[in-house]
């Protein structure tokens, strides 16, 4: 929570001229309360229920989707990350009809976002407002594509933020 996905996927979106879903949205929508409420009241399993239960509703061929470093954990293997989670993040890729030379992933934790995004084939972007820190990226045998301090340094850079960031 907090790397920016939702700021960054409207802008993608608007840039693209696709349309937008935020996974987290959908679920306050349906729950009537919101993200951290529905961890507080009804517990983790409850909501990665809802985010498995939800997520196909916005997976859309040519749509820009912000999902949870979750939602691919809730779909494939609800106890850890492990192949079966890239395998699923794979699959919502071919779902959406998205390939991993145009899909990035942008997030705050390298044990779960960077890791996947990597395991899949993408390019990453390590968001320090997070769990993760550039010292604690270091400890990991692997790296980001990018790490930057917040995600309003991708504002203006969408059609490449490796780029010009």
């Amino acid at each position: 929570m907090g790397c920016g996905k939702s700021v960054v996927g409207v802008l993608v979106a608007q840039r693209a001229g696709a349309p937008f879903h935020d996974l987290d949205f959908v679920i306050e929508n349906e729950a009537g309360m919101p993200v951290s409420d529905i961890f507080r009241t009804r517990g983790e399993a409850a909501f990665r229920a809802m985010e498995s239960r939800l997520l196909p509703t916005v997976l859309q061929p040519g749509a820009v989707v912000a999902l949870g470093g979750g939602a691919p954990i809730a779909i494939a293997v609800p106890a850890h990350w492990g192949p079966a989670a890239v395998g699923a993040l794979r699959g919502a890729l071919r779902a959406i009809g998205a390939h991993s030379e145009s899909t990035l992933m942008i997030g705050d934790r390298m044990d779960t976002d960077v890791h996947s995004g990597i395991e899949a084939g993408l390019q990453t972007i390590l968001v320090l407002t997070g769990i993760s820190t550039r010292e604690s990226a270091e400890r990991y045998p692997y790296r980001p594509t990018l790490v930057i301090d917040s995600i309003a340094d991708l504002v203006g850079h969408t059609r490449d933020p490796f780029r010009t960031v």
